[in-house]
């Protein structure tokens, strides 16, 4: 073959190369993501807790206290997002701990405490820490409760749970109630952008003032007031016991609110969605394989699956890296949906997250503006594909022309 027939077979197959390259990434584009945020939420990482024992490990007593205290451990907080650890203060101290350990008392040992992702310390009752029964019952306290019982019970069969921690007005406590079960109501029959239909409304959780000293870890982990609080708050709980969006606290648990929330669940991608809503703390708890399993039968997928998580994560649904997604600032439209600034209970952070809020309530309306949305991104994408390989043929010509002529 001569040298200018090499060269023209060598400018047809890069050609037909980047034909075939360009096309499979305007399929991929093309093609929505294959899970919505409320399934992402079961393959997302357990947020670690730790739970650190305090002694000074200088007497044959504290050793004894320190290898109980990691027996039990191993043994209670299996299968949980809980690590323990024992730490001999008389030693070093590791330059990790040294910040959340400035507050404490360390004159007065043993003592234990629990530390979240987000390094906010709770000192925890103190046990009498050469009792294995004593140790056990503080431990199952750390990652189980009654409240947390009942969670998982709800959050894999229903929508989400719904969280609602009563004040001391009886008024404001119903009022919150009825605008939940309002939005409750809306979100079945809904069609996620998946367009899967929502057939089971969320669970709502009640926590009276009288139960609330038996779920201090719970409240604490959530951001709630651990007392309680005078005021009524709320918070919707997806996945694994993750917090969705800010705590709604009074007049802010109204039905626009809760079903905005409940919107964001059915979203087909995370990257359309404000980050800081999907970065909430996740509650200390125990998931047994039992619960596991019921994931896998009501999604009809296992979330755990490596192959399921690194489709997830090349979808952009940031199941490693919750930061991985990026999107532009201000207020924009996705889908039939519009984001609005809710601002944090409490004056929290100064830069608050966005909820997506549905435009109209009517669900003829939102169907009508789905599929018209839906028949313009595909004629876009439709377009830009064609648009390329015409573009790419184009090259490939003038590169062969270009070829001929030398």
């Amino acid at each position: 073959m001569n040298k200018r027939g090499k060269s023209l077979k060598i400018g047809v197959r890069g050609c037909v190369l980047a034909v075939a390259f360009l096309m499979l990434l305007s399929a991929s584009k093309a093609f929505p993501c294959s899970y919505i945020i409320r399934e992402v939420g079961f393959a997302m990482p357990r947020k670690s807790y730790h739970i650190y024992c305090l002694v000074r490990g200088s007497s044959p007593g504290e050793k004894h206290m320190a290898a109980l205290f990691k027996a039990v451990s191993d043994e209670v907080l299996k299968e949980s997002n809980v690590e323990a650890e024992v730490v001999e203060v008389d030693r070093q101290i590791p330059a990790s701990m040294e910040a959340q350990l400035g507050s404490i008392d360390l004159n007065d040992l043993p003592k234990t405490i629990l530390i979240s992702h987000e390094n906010k310390v709770l000192v925890l009752p103190k046990v009498d820490y050469t009792s294995e029964r004593s140790v056990r019952r503080q431990l199952e306290d750390v990652v189980s409760s009654p409240g947390r019982e009942e969670i998982k019970r709800h959050i894999v069969r229903n929508w989400c749970v719904v969280m609602l921690v009563e004040g001391t007005d009886r008024t404001e406590n119903e009022r919150a109630k009825e605008a939940i079960l309002r939005a409750s109501q809306q979100i079945v029959g809904t069609v996620t952008e998946k367009g899967t239909m929502v057939k089971r409304k969320p669970y709502l959780m009640r926590l009276s003032p009288q139960e609330v000293d038996e779920e201090r870890i719970l409240l604490w982990s959530l951001g709630l007031p651990e007392d309680g609080g005078r005021r009524p708050s709320a918070v919707v709980l997806f996945g694994r016991g993750q917090r969705i969006g800010p705590v709604l606290e009074g007049e802010r648990i109204n039905e626009r609110s809760m079903l905005s929330l409940l919107y964001t669940l059915g979203k087909a991608c995370a990257c359309t969605t404000d980050p800081k809503l999907l970065s909430g703390p996740q509650i200390p708890l125990r998931w047994e394989d039992e619960i596991q399993e019921e994931v896998c039968r009501e999604l009809g997928f296992d979330p755990d699956n490596p192959l399921v998580r690194s489709s997830l994560a090349m979808l952009g649904l940031f199941v490693e890296n919750p930061n991985a997604c990026t999107r532009e600032a201000g207020r924009r439209t996705v889908m039939d949906y519009i984001e609005n600034p809710v601002e944090e209970i409490g004056g929290g952070e100064k830069e608050a997250p966005t909820i997506a809020l549905p435009v109209s309530t009517s669900s003829e309306a939102r169907d009508a503006s789905s599929a018209q949305r839906s028949t313009l991104d595909a004629l876009r994408s439709s377009l830009l594909t064609f648009g390329l390989i015409f573009l790419s043929v184009g090259i490939g010509t003038l590169f062969l022309w270009i070829k001929r002529r030398r």
